[in-house]
């Protein structure tokens, strides 16, 4: 099922920044800080996002079937 999601902590709150995530178990941000990967290991899939100028809101850039159980 579809259940996961994905939170951002400013240091004061905590919200939902994406959701629908199908077990979301390994998540990274890129060193240039720009993009998030999401590793959906039961949908066999990476998510992509770009992080925008405010970090609590995120855009879907691609979606990269890989085959295989992510981590």
């Amino acid at each position: 099922l579809p259940l996961a999601s994905v939170t951002y902590y400013d240091g004061q709150r905590g919200r939902v920044v994406a959701e629908g995530l199908r077990y979301a178990n390994g998540i990274a941000i890129a060193p240039d800080g720009r993009r998030l990967y999401v590793a959906e290991v039961i949908a066999r899939r990476l998510r992509v996002y770009a992080i925008g100028a405010q970090p609590e809101f995120l855009e879907e850039q691609d979606l990269i079937a890989v085959g295989s159980g992510l981590d």
